[in-house]
């Protein structure tokens, strides 16, 4: 009867290790899922990988004396399939996201046979084919709104465009915001 009851309490206690055996570990990606974060580069060539799931970029102060600033993140496909980009949450630094202003546009493109530079993709989105997505703030959206721009060309807060992928195939994001303050987006990749 006691080599019985030692059995069992040795499989009850042998379930529960197990159990928080697959637990924590399960907790600990989750974590380190929600803490991916990279910054964006001035060029292609020195692009930041993201992966599937959601990532927070930055991108830098536009340099004194430029136009615009050019803010490159790549993504290698592990998978060949439909692949959906969301861009979302533009927040410039120190600033109110309810009040502040900002807009610009994104767009994703491949690398040209010759290396040099950049095919621009046209993409699937929800206002029809394109090549640049608008993004913005809340205030942005909201002028586009009041314009009556076509949905397509409004500063929408989150704009989503989908793209086919071979496997190993990388294709490149970059953002252009009239911003010259430092600025994040979240940028969330998924496979369809």
């Amino acid at each position: 009867m006691k080599k019985n009851n030692f059995v069992k309490r040795a499989l009850i206690a042998l379930t529960f290790a197990v159990a928080v055996a697959v637990m924590v570990p399960a907790t600990n990606s989750i974590e380190a899922q929600a803490a991916k974060k990279v910054t964006a580069q001035k060029t292609f060539k020195k692009a930041k990988s993201v992966k599937t799931g959601t990532t927070t970029v930055t991108v830098k102060k536009r340099p004194a004396n430029t136009n615009y600033n050019d803010a490159y993140v790549k993504f290698k496909a592990p998978k060949a399939g439909k692949y959906v980009f969301t861009v979302s949450s533009l927040k410039l630094k120190g600033q109110n996201p309810a009040t502040s202003t900002a807009c610009g546009f994104f767009h994703l493109g491949k690398l040209s046979s010759s290396g040099k530079y950049i095919d621009i993709q046209k993409l699937k989105t929800a206002g029809g084919k394109t090549t640049y997505m608008q993004i913005g703030t809340k205030t942005m959206y909201e002028y586009s709104v009041r314009n009556k721009l076509k949905k397509i060309d409004q500063y929408l807060t989150s704009r989503s465009a989908t793209i086919s992928l071979k496997k190993g195939e990388t294709v490149y994001l970059n953002i252009i915001c009239t911003t010259s303050q430092q600025y994040t987006y979240k940028l969330k990749v998924k496979r369809t």
